[in-house]
């Protein structure tokens, strides 16, 4: 529910940042982040304490590795420690979503459903590259 509500702050800060240029925005979306930031903190803090090394070792290690990264990026952010250093890692806002994906492995329609849609990635861009290119003879033959 938290990963879900995360997302869609996400979603709607984004928007306004869009809509009304401000980078800031209202005070809302950031006291938001703060309460974001410290669930995901404490649940992070909670699963070291209870995997201790292990955390770092066991069979999700590349997801626990990303929590942290992405907790710690969070937080420097919040706290106003200037990251435009490393701008390229705003790219890792977008890892978010994997966490979104990872809650979601426990449907098993839905993960059925995207299993069939990874499997069949090369079938879906040959069908875009067939739809281009009748697309572009159409538009030589009519324009």
């Amino acid at each position: 529910v938290f990963i879900l509500a995360d997302q869609m702050m996400t979603i709607s800060s984004t928007n306004h940042a869009a809509a009304t240029l401000d980078l800031n925005g209202p005070s809302v979306y950031r006291a938001a982040e703060w309460i974001f930031l410290a669930w995901f903190a404490f649940e992070l803090c909670l699963r070291l304490f209870v995997h201790r090394l292990y955390f770092f070792i066991m069979g999700h290690w590349l997801m626990n590795w990303l929590d942290l990264f992405l907790v710690a990026y969070s937080a420097f952010e919040q706290i106003g420690i200037s990251l435009s250093f490393m701008r390229a890692l705003r790219i890792f806002k977008l890892a978010k979503v994997v966490r979104l994906l990872k809650a979601l492995k426990e449907v098993r329609d839905l993960r059925v459903m995207m299993d069939c849609l990874l499997n069949s990635w090369f079938a879906l861009f040959w069908a875009a590259v067939l739809i281009g290119f009748i697309t572009y003879m159409f538009a030589l033959i009519f324009v």
